[in-house]
């Protein structure tokens, strides 16, 4: 190529460069996402019913819903909190609590607002809110923070804020602090970190504090093994006393793949420097979408019968999305199935002596 044909290709390109600069915006790059209104969410079922293989008991997945809405703020659910009036209220990795109302309830519009924070919590990972879990008899609030290592308490009563930074979690890593966070019925908490550093997960670590744990207090230590390449993401208390764990793995390519899975386990048999014993209740299959589900809610319907509901942080990711899933399981058609296999094994044993 000659001197004077390179010059002419550089003018070109040079001259191509400010002729897209001179654009207006709209032509080279997105439209800043506008601010959240309320009611500003639309709600789509994207899956029907269908009976789901269930380790224990009668499994039926009730639906799965997209959650969208063009905001900004909208995006990055990490937590879920049934509330008694119907509705859920979630909250996001850049501090924003979303309450709207379940699919199927009479409907009001979604409301968005940001959690009041200290002024200091000015970067994303100082208000990264990973896990929520509350007080049905007092509307207390306690929120998890993952980055800051700290939980947060609301109180209804006076809508004063209180937090602690336990030195038990000092150092749990930024990205995997205080994942899950659960207010048993009888007024002791659980708060667990998501696992522990470098791309292969390390066991949880657990704390178990037998009072509020922003009043301070020292917990008892314990740990949970996850199954190979899982790590925990969020928890919560069934009517009988039992704690389901859920559980996401993910491979990295593009766009990840995510697997999910949850666990079932008795906080009576969490003891002192040992890994909590669990069982696999249900591993993720189709009909349930490949998502990030990091939030876990439970809602007695009675007669054994619960409905569990999840929900995917998408990170603000264009290839991901906000679902909702809706699982009904019959637990008393799963005491009755584990009280047959008992009896069962009992006749083995009897009949080989």
């Amino acid at each position: 190529m000659s001197r004077l044909a390179a010059a002419s290709i550089k003018r070109l390109l040079l001259g191509l460069l400010v002729a897209i600069c001179l654009l207006p915006p709209i032509w080279w790059r997105s439209p800043v996402p506008p601010p959240w209104s309320d009611g500003a969410m639309q709600i789509t079922r994207l899956v029907g019913e269908s009976d789901l293989p269930a380790a224990q008991g009668h499994m039926r997945l009730m639906g799965v819903w997209q959650l969208a809405s063009d905001a900004r703020e909208f995006g990055g659910y990490s937590s879920l909190l049934a509330m008694p009036d119907g509705q859920f209220q979630t909250y996001s990795d850049f501090g924003w609590r979303l309450r709207f109302s379940a699919p199927g309830a009479p409907q009001r519009p979604a409301r968005l607002d940001h959690v009041p924070t200290d002024r200091k919590l000015l970067k994303k990972w100082q208000s990264d809110i990973e896990s929520a879990t509350r007080d049905p008899k007092t509307g207390d609030i306690w929120l998890g923070y993952e980055g800051m290592n700290m939980i947060r308490r609301h109180s209804a009563a006076n809508g004063k804020w209180a937090s602690v930074h336990p030195p038990e979690m000092a150092h749990w890593p930024h990205n995997s602090g205080a994942e899950s966070l659960l207010r048993l019925a009888d007024g002791r908490f659980i708060v667990m970190s998501e696992g522990g550093t470098g791309p292969k997960p390390a066991p949880s670590v657990g704390l178990l504090y037998d009072h509020d744990p922003v009043e301070g207090g020292t917990p008892l230590i314990f740990g949970l093994a996850h199954p190979k390449g899982y790590r925990s993401t969020d928890m919560a208390q069934l009517p009988d006393g039992r704690v389901l764990i859920l559980l996401r793995d993910f491979d990295p390519p593009f766009p990840p793949i995510f697997r999910s899975r949850l666990l079932i386990a008795d906080p009576a048999t969490i003891k002192k420097g040992q890994y909590w014993h669990w069982q696999t209740l249900l591993d993720f299959a189709s009909p349930i979408p490949s998502e990030n589900y990091e939030g876990l809610a439970v809602r007695d319907l009675g007669g054994g019968l619960v409905d569990l509901w999840m929900i995917s942080d998408d990170n603000q990711a264009v290839l991901q999305q906000t679902l909702l899933l809706q699982i009904r399981w019959d637990m008393g058609q799963a005491k009755g199935k584990q009280t047959e296999a008992a009896a069962t094994q009992a006749l083995k044993m009897s009949s080989a002596h």
